[in-house]
């Protein structure tokens, strides 16, 4: 069963979105483009406060305050005229996205700062970019860079940082936390397998359990089949002839006892190796 839905008068709503089937959600810079145009006309027709974007190949980020409890309806307008325009413009059909839309209703406090950290965070988390100023496709840029027309209202979560200073001090501290926070974050590899892990919706103690499970399982694999290579070298270089002769001799990847006469020996050692 689906988890039911929280809705809030006036609430705050970290959303998240994505490709399905392993496609590319955007695939040119026109697409980045035309999502967040379409962003600014929704904003303006259902009236939401959007506080920060993230748009990635393949999927997006949206932290939203909306006025009423219409955030389905804001997200359902928002992805079925993408969906209409990328499936037209790449001749396909079908559904786009995965299932339906990620939501967690977030408090309308310090954590709006705390989120979009995380949100612009994630090309460089993604090995997308090196800097995260590099990267053009989220609200990154209006956060430190003044604009004649900004798609989001920034305003409100930089005065977590200080209420009474001038915006340029506040840009400043908050390209200041950026780098912070990029040094805790993981990057690269590491931030793919927490997608995944996120999408298979693991909790941190099933997580332990799994993992704990593997480094035993192989750390008695490798025992055992140290222990064997060791236990049998002699008698694999006093039948190394004799092997050749049988042709039983088996090429076994690097890391692996270079000849192992024993045919139970060779499928355990390949069984251990693709595991």
């Amino acid at each position: 069963m689906r988890e039911p839905r929280v809705y809030l008068d006036q609430g705050v709503y970290y959303t998240t979105a994505k490709a399905g089937n392993n496609e590319l959600l955007f695939r040119d810079d026109k697409d980045y483009e035309y999502f967040m145009e379409l962003l600014r006309s929704r904003k303006e027709k259902y009236n939401f406060i959007l506080y920060a974007f993230c748009l990635l190949p393949g999927h997006y980020h949206l932290l939203i305050e909306t006025k009423d409890k219409n955030i389905s309806k804001i997200m359902q307008a928002i992805n079925t005229s993408y969906s209409l325009y990328f499936n037209n413009k790449y001749k396909r059909q079908g559904h786009l996205l995965q299932g339906r839309f990620g939501m967690q209703a977030v408090s309308k406090d310090a954590t709006l700062l705390e989120l979009t950290c995380h949100i612009h965070l994630n090309p460089l988390k993604l090995g997308l970019v090196k800097t995260i100023e590099e990267y053009r496709f989220s609200s990154y840029p209006e956060y430190i860079t003044q604009s004649d027309n900004p798609l989001t209202d920034y305003a409100f979560a930089l005065s977590f940082l200080g209420s009474q200073e001038a915006k340029e001090i506040l840009r400043n501290k908050y390209r200041e936390l950026l780098k912070e926070e990029a040094a805790k974050e993981p990057i690269g590899i590491v931030a793919q397998a927490e997608e995944i892990i996120e999408q298979k919706k693991m909790s941190p103690r099933a997580l332990i359990g799994i993992g704990s499970g593997l480094m035993i399982g192989l750390s008695l694999a490798l025992f055992m089949l140290r222990n064997t290579a060791i236990k049998n070298a002699s008698e694999h270089r006093q039948n190394k002839n004799i092997a050749r002769e049988r042709n039983d001799i088996v090429n076994l990847p690097d890391g692996l006892p270079g000849i192992i006469s024993d045919q139970n020996q060779q499928k355990q050692a390949w069984e251990l190796w693709k595991n």
